[in-house]
């Protein structure tokens, strides 16, 4: 005889109503138990993703656009993402909430030529629990340039989030130069 059963395909906060009914072999003979109800819950948090990276992909001063792309939470129960964006890490936005097959956003409509974006990544299960850190968060870059005498002065902020081991420089699509990592300034000539 059997003290207790448990039910692992139910959802949250969904009421379930139960009723257990014994069979005797061989016949007929059932007894039916009484009707009880639960609702279930889920206190295991679900684990924030990894970002892969925070791109520009559009430069504009009201029309630029971000691409934010991450890796899926190891998590088995994640049912959407939160994504934020912030310009100084103090003051966060939730800007989107997509469901968990997804693992990028554009964000658009964006300053990319004068500034950088901040982003960050959250995880929601399907009993809505949030993750309880988000992940780390990812900077792009913003890349400034200058005309000089017969050359061009470039300088740019870091991007933050992942370990830059260097910056590749492109001057009309072609690469013209790779960069230390420390580097902020190149002089095109």
């Amino acid at each position: 005889v059997a003290d207790s059963i448990e039910d692992f395909s139910v959802k949250c906060f969904i009421k379930y109503e139960y009723r257990i009914t014994a069979i005797e072999d061989n016949t007929s003979n059932t007894s039916t138990s009484n009707t009880d109800t639960a609702t279930s819950w889920e206190h295991n948090l679900p684990e924030v993703p990894d970002i892969i990276n925070a791109s520009v992909t559009a430069t504009g001063l009201n029309t630029g656009e971000s691409m934010l792309r991450w890796h899926k939470s190891i998590s088995p129960d994640v049912d959407k993402y939160a994504i934020y964006r912030s310009q100084d890490t103090l003051n966060w936005t939730l800007i989107a909430t997509l469901p968990n097959a997804d693992t990028s956003y554009a964000d658009k409509l964006l300053n990319t030529h004068g500034f950088s974006y901040y982003y960050k990544v959250n995880t929601i299960d399907s009993c809505g629990n949030v993750g309880l850190n988000n992940s780390e968060r990812h900077k792009t870059i913003v890349l400034k340039a200058s005309p000089g005498d017969q050359s061009n002065r470039l300088s740019c902020s870091s991007y933050e989030g992942f370990n830059v081991t260097a910056y590749e420089v492109y001057r009309d699509a072609q690469q013209v130069a790779s960069l230390d990592p420390s580097a902020v300034s190149y002089t095109d000539s």
